[in-house]
């Protein structure tokens, strides 16, 4: 949100999880969340906020960034990534090829198995309905070799990039690009023409 900035901050072993929310990125104040969830991630898709959980399966979700309530089950846990766009949620476990998804602000959510071996490790969104996962780990790729999956449908189909035969941790898209990372090294795919990815210049 440009007019707002939004943090969650992690408790374990007992201590509370806390959310916070800035008017100017300088002062910050503390929101109303439920308990007993250990937040992990946060997602923001032009409309309202869903921060999910490090264990159980639970998510919060708002509508201003300031008071939570309980999301909807997402069937395990998230602690994976998680994005926001296009009025669509996207979480990921990091575990496996089960993606969830949410079209009601995280209000509930509906199970997407993508490729077999993928272990979905993050996503991301142009917020006009095309999403690109990544997975990281040396065995953790399609039966075709590839790491990097795509979909043009707000998420509800994916296909894979069949260049990405390497593995990464993290995406993040802007300028018309998706950039990758394993951690060391940056590439930079371009769906629409045709998954092409070359080094970060």
């Amino acid at each position: 949100n440009r007019n707002q900035w939004v943090l969650v901050c992690q408790g374990e072993y007992g201590d509370s999880n806390l959310v916070h929310y800035s008017s100017n990125g300088i002062n910050w104040s503390q929101g109303s969340h439920p308990a007993n969830v250990r937040l992990n991630q946060l997602a923001y898709d032009g409309n309202n906020y869903v921060a999910t959980s490090f264990v159980g399966q639970h998510c919060v979700i708002s509508s201003n960034g300031t008071s939570w309530s309980n999301g909807g089950n997402m069937g395990g846990e998230c602690s994976a990534g998680i994005a926001g766009g296009n009025g669509v949620f996207i979480a990921l476990d990091g575990n496996s090829n089960r993606v969830r998804r949410s079209t009601n602000g995280g209000s509930s959510w509906s199970s997407i198995y993508v490729q077999s071996g993928i272990q979905a490790e993050d996503v991301d969104t142009d917020g006009s309905g095309t999403w690109v996962i990544v997975s990281d780990g040396s065995g953790n790729k399609t039966s075709n070799g590839n790491y990097v999956l795509y979909s043009t449908d707000n998420g509800q189909n994916w296909s894979e990039v069949s260049s990405s035969t390497s593995s990464y941790r993290k995406v993040a898209y802007g300028g018309g690009k998706w950039v990758f990372t394993d951690g060391t090294f940056l590439k930079v795919c371009d769906i629409n023409n045709g998954g092409d990815i070359t080094d970060a210049s």
